[in-house]
């Protein structure tokens, strides 16, 4: 059952509605304020509430839509809302985020140019709430400039950059309503990663716009889906499900060398959390994963290495990871230094994992061998010829003397 209000006041003739999802939500009018706060004002506002235990109930209602619904997810959540919207965008903004005031204005304005434009996203600021014992909460802010942390330039994305990481964060993007009916909106009852589906679609549809302009507040706190998501590890598990779904649709992408780079990526950021978590045998098998879908990532390589020596690595430190294109910066032979650095036992394990690598024969002169069940390295000697034997020999003992 879906309970539907729309106040007296909301806009006849919108061209962008603001779709909000909402559950038991903690400073909902603060994200409806900033909404009001404007300088762009045809838009509708439009609030569901995903199954609260109790209702929600914003302090101003008169100008918004606000729908009930059983919970269902993030993502059904948002399909819900874009199903009532009468708007030609989507805004999307999450009920613990704000907006600048001049969020709408500045991104419609960077589109005018581009008709082709299905998806926009922005840059952010992050501000997260940290609480400490015996102290007040205290609020952290730091920009995050995509260009800065996806690599992404500004104006048009290519689709190689979008489908290597997830670099539109819900709260900045503005979607093309008809583009999102058409590629058949988000996943309904996923609690991570959500979205990711859709962005891949709405790719392979039209263009992506980046405006590369801090316009959004996004709020990180410790009970927020996405950090109980990244905490928990299920966040990899909700991004490798959106892969797999995208490719079982379009299986003719299956060998573009984004889509191996973006699951060598996923594999590797998970390694990287069971290594925080000094989860040595877990980071092996997941960094081996990501050394197979893409053996010339350095970083890869240094990761593997430092689980397989046991090097504890401090939380929170920033994950290496090399750029969506190219190959990592550095061969796969110049990557094997890194496992050369490991002693003798470290290296018999990281062997024994990689004895099946698909690059073990472009390794240079060293190979694997397989003897007596286990995996072994051994140096390819260079054995003389006949002749440099029979010129060696001559030189110790020339001709002629006694």
């Amino acid at each position: 059952v879906v309970d539907v209000y729309r106040g007296p006041r909301v806009h006849s003739d919108p061209r962008v509605s603001v779709v909000i999802p909402a559950w038991q939500p903690k400073t909902l009018d603060d994200a409806l304020a900033s909404v009001r706060r404007q300088t762009f004002d045809a838009y509708e506002i439009i609030v569901v509430d995903d199954g609260s235990p109790e209702p929600v109930a914003p302090a101003v209602s008169d100008d918004l839509v606000l729908v009930r619904q059983a919970n269902t997810g993030p993502g059904g959540a948002r399909n819900r809302g874009v199903a009532l919207a009468r708007g030609e965008w989507i805004a999307l903004l999450d009920s613990d985020d704000q907006w600048r005031p001049h969020k709408l204005m500045h991104q419609l304005n960077s589109l005018a140019d581009h008709p082709d434009v299905v998806l926009s996203a922005t840059d952010y600021e992050c501000l997260t709430v940290v609480s400490r014992e015996g102290r007040p909460a205290e609020v952290e802010r730091r920009e995050i400039l995509l260009r800065d942390r996806y690599g992404l330039d500004p104006g048009l994305v290519p689709f190689e950059r979008l489908c290597h990481e997830n670099c539109v964060p819900c709260s900045t993007a503005l979607v093309r309503r008809s583009a999102w009916l058409a590629a058949g909106g988000m996943h309904p009852s996923r609690r991570a990663a959500e979205e990711l589906g859709l962005w891949l679609r709405l790719g392979l549809r039209g263009e992506v716009h980046y405006l590369p302009e801090v316009l959004t507040d996004y709020y990180q706190t410790a009970a927020s889906l996405t950090g109980e998501a990244k905490r928990s590890g299920t966040w990899h598990d909700a991004e490798l499900a959106a892969y797999r779904e995208f490719l079982d649709e379009f299986p003719e992408l299956r060998r573009k060398r984004c889509l191996r780079h973006a699951l060598a990526r996923v594999a590797f950021d998970r390694g990287w959390t069971h290594l925080e978590a000094h989860q040595w045998a877990a980071a092996r098998r997941a960094l081996g994963r990501a050394i197979r879908l893409r053996p010339g990532a350095a970083s890869y390589w240094r990761a593997y290495a430092q689980a397989a020596l046991r090097v504890q690595v401090p939380s929170r430190a920033p994950i290496p990871t090399p750029s969506p294109g190219g190959r990592g910066g550095q061969t796969v032979e110049q990557s094997m230094l890194y496992v050369e650095m490991a002693d003798s036992g470290a290296e018999h394990v990281i062997r024994r994992d990689l004895r099946h690598h698909p690059a073990r024969r472009r390794a240079g002169r060293r190979r694997l061998v397989h003897r007596r069940g286990q995996a072994a390295h051994h140096p390819r000697p260079r054995r003389p010829g006949r002749g440099l034997h029979r010129r060696r020999l001559a030189e110790r003992h020339p001709r002629g003397r006694p």
